[in-house]
């Protein structure tokens, strides 16, 4: 388990930072100890930033249901990045989240592998992000299942860095958590290259 945290100083306007770290645990009675640790600087007046630098750079597309996708697939960047899937018409936010991918060469192209026709579907899906789309349009319709994007001009390795760092903030529901294991992740304060947000 990786625990990050970073706190600020209450109120100051320099926002001088007294203590942060990211620490990846193995006994859970230590991350319990330093999560008390954290509330307790909460009620003495230390306000616990939980937003990574990085993920408030990120341009997030406009929420869109799959039906709505499903029309204006054009309208869909052909272009690198990265989505998620959720079934709640908001944006992106820790446990909130179906899936997040990842297209190292266009969204428009990834994104319509998810976009077919359910009733269509007669195979068992074998991946198994999709299959966990596949099964919420079942479940609520494609009106009740959400879409986001967001395009990211880096290399293929820039991508899934900025994939496994996504899956490792978001805790996605249908996502295999060796994704984050497979490539670093982008630390708290860490900021992406401006150049290549779109």
């Amino acid at each position: 388990m990786t625990l990050e945290y970073c706190l600020h100083a209450p109120r100051s306007g320099s926002g001088t930072i007294l203590h942060e770290g990211s620490n990846r645990f193995t006994n859970l009675r230590i991350v319990e100890h330093v999560c008390n640790e954290i509330i307790s600087a909460f009620h003495e007046g230390v306000v616990v930033a939980t937003i990574p630098s990085w993920f408030q750079q990120l341009k997030w597309s406009v929420v869109t249901n799959v039906a709505a996708m499903n029309k204006a697939r054009s309208s869909i960047p052909d272009f690198p990045g990265c989505y998620v899937f959720m079934e709640f018409a908001e944006a992106p936010r820790p446990g909130r989240v179906l899936y997040v991918g990842q297209a190292s060469t266009s969204l428009r192209q990834r994104l319509a592998t998810y976009l077919v026709d359910v009733r269509a579907q007669k195979a068992k899906e074998r991946h198994k992000g999709k299959a966990f789309v596949l099964e919420a349009r079942h479940i609520h319709s494609d009106q009740g299942v959400y879409l986001q994007w967001v395009e990211y001009g880096g290399n293929k390795h820039d991508i899934d860095i900025l994939e496994a760092s996504l899956i490792n903030y978001l805790n996605p529901a249908a996502n295999d958590r060796e994704d984050d294991a497979r490539y670093p992740l982008l630390g708290f304060r860490d900021r992406l290259h401006s150049d290549l947000l779109c």
